[in-house]
């Protein structure tokens, strides 16, 4: 071993070490796009600063393993061509490639963002295509207009290289490599890719996280410090937003067709602090109500829902309604008036780190407190981290509940037992309250 290697060994180690320093410079570069747009974030406290900044090693550790794959590949493979030099030189040369683009986006985020007060998704390559000529004219006054940014990329890249130049794989080990070696190199490449799966889902729940999960910890505002681009990219690829659709001349003419924006009459009265109560039902049609089918069998017509319908019989009833054709999608249109306008639900989207606002936050400004009740393991469809971002005080799911002697052993909890469980935490609930 040379006096300028720091290691020379496996590929096991060398893989370790490397992705280690590769965590720190993503770690540190995401974080730049704080520092660098500090008026963005004036509001944040510091403990809150630190605790998303830690927290965003979860998605941090995602885009390791995404942009690094082959390189984990390659270096775990149990067989002996991995000690070879020429194989090794084309292996550190990928890992440099595509950790260097990782930290490229970070740091062309950390300007772009004052543009859209967000991290880039997917959609900015179409704005480059739809727009290359004026955006390769523009991009060496970006550059020197904004130079810091491109030379710490620089600077970082160079670390990275550096870096890794003194981590080295030991080629001497090729002479040495035996049979034994190929039996318990496999069982290190099984153990090896499992817990890179577990850090590529962010975790053993039972959906990978998404974007929408940053709402798990802070709000949408902060999603840029807690969000890498790299991140952010990878999950919307994909997922396409909408298209700009022109049915009419002008707003005028739309307007006077019709208009979403309905302002409250006087006659409306006084704003009463009454507890409101959603009940939401999966799966359930018009159908099963005696009082939406008053004309049924002769008007004779029992339904399967004499609760709902004698609450029904001292409400306002809608009759015609449509909250989306998925779960993931009826949520957000009952709670945030989003409707399902796109192929993909509105929780998987580019958008869902938009700020948005919701009963809510609105109920919010008139001193409820909100809850948000779902049977469901929690973390299931995102439901946890949009209610979160949705503005909701506290959030009820299987966890909560605490009793697994009521799970199903697949969804959540049994209904019955969970909505004894609802009426128990609606009793204790300080008022006004929203609960859902």
């Amino acid at each position: 071993m040379s006096f300028r290697t720091w290691y020379s060994g496996t590929t096991y180690i060398v893989l370790l070490i490397r992705l280690i320093f590769a965590l720190v410079l993503l770690f540190i570069s995401r974080l730049l796009i704080y520092f660098f747009n500090i008026d963005s974030f004036s509001a944040i406290s510091t403990g809150h600063l630190f605790y998303i900044s830690i927290m965003g090693l979860r998605f941090d550790l995602f885009t390791l393993v995404i942009v690094n794959l082959p390189f984990l590949f390659f270096n775990s493979v149990p067989l002996r061509i991995k000690y070879n030099k020429a194989y090794q030189l084309v292996n550190n040369l990928l890992f440099y490639f595509v950790n260097t683009i990782a930290l490229m986006l970070n740091f062309i985020d950390v300007i772009y963002f004052r543009f859209t007060q967000k991290r880039m998704t997917i959609d900015v390559f179409d704005f480059i295509d739809e727009n290359s000529k004026e955006v390769f004219s523009l991009l060496p006054d970006f550059i020197l207009d904004f130079w810091l940014p491109a030379v710490l990329w620089i600077i970082f890249a160079l670390l990275l290289v550096w870096a890794g130049s003194h981590i080295k794989v030991n080629y001497l080990l090729i002479n040495k490599y035996k049979r034994r070696n190929y039996i318990a190199d496999t069982i290190k490449f099984i153990l090896i890719f499992i817990l890179f799966i577990i850090a590529g889902r962010g975790g053993l729940q039972n959906k990978p996280i998404n974007i929408v999960n940053a709402g798990e910890y802070t709000e949408p505002r902060y999603f840029p410090i807690i969000l890498n681009t790299p991140y952010t990219i990878i999950k919307t690829n994909g997922e396409y937003g909408l298209k700009e659709k022109s049915y009419f001349n002008n707003e005028q003419e739309l307007n006077r067709i019709f208009t979403p924006v309905h302002r409250g009459s006087n006659k409306m009265g006084i704003f009463k602090d009454l507890n409101v109560v959603i009940i939401i039902l999966e799966s359930f049609t018009a159908e099963h109500s005696a009082y939406l089918n008053p004309k049924l069998d002769n008007g004779n017509y029992k339904g399967y829902t004499p609760f709902l319908d004698s609450l029904m019989k001292h409400s306002l009833v809608y009759r015609g309604f449509a909250n989306g054709e998925k779960s993931m999608d009826g949520i957000p249109a009952i709670i945030s008036g989003i409707p399902s306008l796109m192929s993909s639900p509105y929780l998987l989207s580019p958008y869902v780190s938009n700020d948005i606002n919701s009963i809510a936050g609105l109920l919010k400004e008139k001193n409820y407190s909100t809850a948000f009740y779902h049977g469901g393991t929690n973390g299931t469809m995102g439901f946890e981290a949009y209610t979160k971002i949705a503005g909701f005080d506290k959030y009820y799911g299987r966890y909560e509940f605490d009793n697994d002697d009521y799970f199903d052993g697949k969804w959540g909890i049994f209904d019955e037992e969970f909505l004894q469980f609802t009426a128990d935490r609606l009793n204790q609930s300080s008022k006004p309250f929203l609960s859902v």
